[in-house]
């Protein structure tokens, strides 16, 4: 049991640091992966990966299922709409979501 509240507040911790690192830099890191809001145009987020820019994803002019970077830049934009995810889904869900190079495998795990 104690070594239980102690992996648990460990947890807590990482997520509390997690959170600060992301209010005082705008930048998010997923394993090795950072998202930042993008500059741009007409794109919401840039990815970079060891300071290298990989991809940019996201059309600011156009809604999204629901926004779940850490960041949520773009919650605002965030339509919630079930019958437009399971079109999303159909649409793109035969393409390779796979490789983190693409804006489709952003788009789909953070935006859709």
């Amino acid at each position: 049991m104690l070594k239980s509240i102690g992996r648990e507040k460990r947890s807590q911790a990482y997520t509390i640091n997690k959170a600060l690192n992301l209010f005082f830099t705008g930048k998010y890191r997923m394993r090795g992966y950072q998202i930042v809001v993008s500059t741009r145009k007409n794109k919401k987020y840039d990815v970079y990966k060891g300071g290298k820019y990989v991809v940019s994803f996201g059309d600011k002019r156009y809604q999204h299922y629901k926004d779940s970077t850490m960041l949520k830049h773009y919650s605002n934009l965030d339509h919630l709409d079930k019958v437009r995810l399971k079109n999303f889904r159909t649409r793109f869900g035969g393409m390779d979501r796979t490789d983190k190079t693409k804006a489709l495998y952003w788009s789909w795990h953070y935006l859709w």
